[in-house]
C-alpha cells in the first residue's frame, strides 16, 4: 500500500531524531520521490530542512509506454478486481522491469490521477497541492540520459520546480541514465554542494 510510506518515513525520522539529529534531510530516488512528495503533504515531520528528489518520473508514462496496447486492458482488468475486492490477486504484467503484481499495486502505480502519480505532465495545476509540503528548500536532479523519460526532462525539473512552494534547485547531469551509474561522483558533487548552501538551519 503505497500511502502507508507515510508511516515508514515517520519512523525514520522518529529513530534519527531520537539519536539526537536535529537537521534531517530527505533523499529518494525514482518511486522513493513520490514516497517522500505524498508523506510531506500528509504530515509535517519535524526535523526535515531539506529534500532531495533523484530522478522522479510519471509511471503512468512509463509503463503506458512499455505496454503499448495492452496498458489500458491490464488496467481495466485491475480495477475490476479491485472492485471485486480481490486487490491482492496476481496479474501478469511483462514489462521490462515487472512481471507480474497484485491489482491494488497495478492501479496505484499505472494510473493517471492516483495518490502515487506526482511527476506526470498530464496533472497541470491539479499537481500543486501534492507538492504542498514542500516547504524548505529542494534539490530536483535528472539525468540528461534518463532511459525511462517519456518527456525532456529539463521540461520535467521545471514543472516539478513550478509546483513547489519552498525554494527548488534544478540539476542535470549529463548522459547520466535513471540510475546515475558512472555517474556517481557528478551526483554526489551535486548534492554535497546544495548541502552546503541551500538547507536552513
Amino acid at each position: 500500500d503505497f500511502k502507508k510510506c507515510v508511516y515508514d518515513i515517520s519512523a525514520a525520522v522518529n529513530f534519527i531524531r531520537r539519536r539526537g539529529v536535529r537537521q534531517i534531510i530527505l533523499m529518494g530516488h525514482s518511486t522513493g520521490c513520490n514516497k517522500i512528495v505524498y508523506a510531506l503533504a500528509k504530515k509535517k515531520f519535524p526535523g526535515v530542512r531539506g529534500v532531495i528528489l533523484l530522478a522522479g518520473l510519471s509511471d503512468p508514462d512509463i509503463y503506458r509506454a512499455e505496454l503499448g496496447r495492452r496498458y489500458q486492458k491490464l488496467l481495466k482488468e485491475a480495477e475490476k478486481l479491485v472492485r471485486a475486492g480481490k486487490r491482492h490477486q496476481y496479474l501478469l504484467v511483462q514489462s521490462g522491469r515487472h512481471i507480474a503484481m497484485t491489482a491494488a499495486r497495478l492501479v496505484s502505480l499505472m494510473k493517471y490521477g492516483e495518490a502515487e502519480d506526482l511527476f506526470s505532465l498530464s496533472l497541470g495545476r491539479k499537481a500543486r497541492a501534492r507538492f504542498r509540503g514542500l516547504t524548505m528548500p529542494t534539490l530536483i536532479v535528472y539525468g540528461t540520459a534518463d532511459e525511462h523519460a517519456r518527456h525532456d526532462v529539463k521540461k520535467i525539473g521545471q514543472f516539478v520546480a513550478e509546483q513547489i512552494p519552498g525554494p527548488a534547485t534544478q540539476v542535470y547531469i549529463k548522459g547520466a541514465g535513471h540510475g546515475f551509474s558512472g555517474k556517481e561522483g557528478l551526483l554526489a558533487e551535486a548534492i554535497l554542494g546544495w548541502l552546503r548552501h541551500e538547507p536552513s538551519t
